[in-house]
């Protein structure tokens, strides 16, 4: 069983006691949680959709991110068919993420945003504000109504922030890769199968790929939630809708110009790759 599984059922047993009896609102406290009896369709207590897709990135043209590791994208909600809803409110298109959370005590969130969540053009604020409207407002547990009379503005915007990059630090995708022998490099192409393999060992559960061209740009970890985003059930869950559009040979491509610190890691690659001079 692989240390993310294990963090997932010891999540478990927290939450169960978390979501036992859960109201219908944040009843009138700013942390407030679900409690009493909350039906199963009751939104602001258990998110619909129930399904939730983090995204990662890896850029390469410009680079985002330290050289070892992949950089959040966002984390969006999903439908049961794969279609992703958008713009759900645009009355909270907030534009200023980082006082939000300085306000809320988050500055330790905006100090991990600024190095896990960076944006490949330099302008990290405008990423999370887009990311923000775009999908955050799209979780039924972040609705205004869900908070109660002393509902203070924007405060919904703090745990989307704080629940994205926790998760992201569960999903450690560089170094599942690295120990699958799949590392960055110039000279090899990779199966497919095999970086699907690796990854779905360590979530439980099939991935999404993406590509830009043959390089490997973005991947998607599944979930099902039971309860709310902020604090809710959270289980791996298979990949759906029309993610994965990577060819069968994939470049996993070094990030900057640092070739000699890549080329020293040849040795580690699976048997499965192939030198790109020999295609």
């Amino acid at each position: 069983m692989s240390s993310f599984q294990i963090l997932s059922l010891l999540t478990a047993a927290t939450s169960v006691v978390a979501l036992a009896g859960t109201p219908n609102v944040y009843a009138n406290s700013r942390r407030g949680s679900c409690y009493g009896e909350a039906s199963a369709d009751d939104a602001c207590c258990y998110l619909s959709p129930a399904r939730l897709l983090q995204t990662q990135v890896w850029d390469t043209r410009p680079v985002s991110g330290s050289l070892d590791s992949w950089t959040i994208h966002g984390l969006w909600p999903i439908h049961n068919d794969g279609s992703i809803p958008h713009n759900c409110d645009t009355n909270r298109t907030y534009t200023n993420i980082t006082q939000i959370l300085y306000h809320d005590g988050a500055e330790d969130t905006v100090d991990e945003m600024n190095k896990l969540w960076e944006s490949a053009d330099g302008d990290n604020e405008g990423l999370w504000q887009d990311q923000w409207v775009a999908h955050g407002t799209c979780f039924s547990s972040l609705n205004r109504e869900c908070y109660g009379r002393n509902y203070e503005e924007a405060e919904e915007a703090v745990p989307y922030f704080q629940k994205t990059v926790s998760l992201f630090k569960r999903l450690p995708t560089y170094e599942w890769l690295r120990d699958a022998g799949i590392i960055p490099s110039y000279s090899m192409l990779y199966q497919l199968s095999d970086i699907q393999e690796a990854l779905e060992q360590q979530h439980g559960s099939r991935v999404s790929l993406r590509c830009a061209g043959q390089r490997l740009h973005e991947i998607g970890y599944h979930f099902n939630v039971t309860g709310t985003l902020q604090d809710g059930y959270f289980t791996d869950s298979g990949a759906i809708g029309h993610w994965n559009d990577c060819p069968d040979l994939i470049l996993y491509e070094p990030k900057g110009e640092s070739k000699k610190a890549i080329f020293k890691f040849e040795t580690f690659h699976p048997h499965t790759a192939t030198d790109v001079e020999d295609l």
